[in-house]
């Protein structure tokens, strides 16, 4: 019963935000009112970033942090870095003389999975970035990332450059640092979670212009994986960054709750064991008590959520 109390809870927390947007910005300091700000600048045919500039010019050109947003691989947008979650972080290294840009990338719908283009989304953003550089006064040598739940997983497969041996030609840019807040590092594992199965039976539950959106079966693998064990396998092996881990890898900021319902903390914990075999520089931070997107944090977690990634951007730009 608390198991289902705390996803339904998630999934209304996750559409309020985007039914009350105007109101709760007035009651935050969210990025998207302050400093100068552009918003649905087209990156490719298909997708589009806003982009926040520094509210003080510290740099002759501002190191660029990439948001990269969660949702799932199947909702979620651009504008959730104004959701509270990380505000204090991202004004302080605005104020610091960042940049800082979110970009759309593709979700999965009509029962077509997102993968890989999602991945070349992100590529295609930081392309786009690097070429428009001097027109938004970038530092295109000095780029992190910083990706939240499915974003932080995503952000993981670039900055590993994953991708490489399936798509060769695309881009293969360097990344100073990135920042995985409760992101999903084995596929494998997330997908047979027991957390998953109890997400996927309620969801099951909802009216069918709810649950079609969101059937993770139908829409994150394109196809049944129940139906495909082989076909299967190879999709999680391909999009499971724990696999691409090397020494090569750019130093890495983990947080994550131990309650989480959604990710669970053993993704997270893994990861951490697998970079102290390669004798990885990362930071790993535990939040105990706490759910994903932070439900349940206290004042003092949350506070600390905005030092552990504002020092470690400053510390590895």
């Amino acid at each position: 019963m608390k198991r289902k109390r705390w996803l339904w809870l998630i999934l209304i927390l996750a559409i309020l935000p985007f039914i009350f947007f105007p109101v709760f910005l007035l009651y935050t300091t969210a990025p998207i009112v302050e400093g100068n700000s552009e918003f649905n600048v087209a990156y490719s045919s298909e997708q589009s970033l806003d982009f926040y500039y520094p509210t003080k010019a510290v740099f002759q050109k501002s190191p660029l942090i990439l948001f990269a947003h969660g949702g799932g691989w199947i909702v979620g947008n651009k504008e959730s870095i104004n959701f509270n979650r990380f505000n204090g972080a991202v004004e302080k290294l605005r104020a610091k003389g960042f940049a800082l840009a979110s970009p759309s990338y593709t979700l999965a719908k009509n029962g077509e999975s997102p993968f890989p283009q999602n991945i070349k989304d992100l590529l295609d953003a930081i392309d786009w970035l690097k070429k428009n550089g001097d027109s938004y006064g970038i530092d295109t040598n000095r780029i992190g990332l910083f990706g939240e739940s499915a974003g932080a997983h995503l952000s993981l497969m670039i900055a590993l450059h994953a991708y490489a041996d399936e798509h060769p030609h695309w881009s293969q840019p360097k990344i100073d640092y990135l920042i995985d807040v409760y992101g999903p590092s084995k596929m494998n594992d997330l997908y047979l979670s027991e957390n998953v199965d109890s997400l996927y039976s309620y969801i099951n539950q909802l009216p069918a212009i709810l649950k079609e959106p969101l059937d993770i079966r139908k829409n994150l693998f394109g196809f049944d994986p129940q139906e495909d064990s082989i076909q299967t396998k190879k999709f999680m092996d391909m999009y499971s960054p724990f696999r691409f881990i090397t020494e090569a890898m750019p130093p890495i900021l983990i947080i994550h709750g131990t309650q989480d319902l959604i990710v669970p903390i053993k993704q997270s914990r893994d990861l951490k064991v697998r970079l102290d075999s390669f004798k990885l520089n990362y930071q790993y931070h535990e939040l105990e008590g706490v759910n994903h997107a932070f439900i349940g944090a206290t004042e003092s977690q949350e506070d600390s959520i905005q030092d552990w990634i504002s020092s470690f951007i400053l510390s590895h730009y």
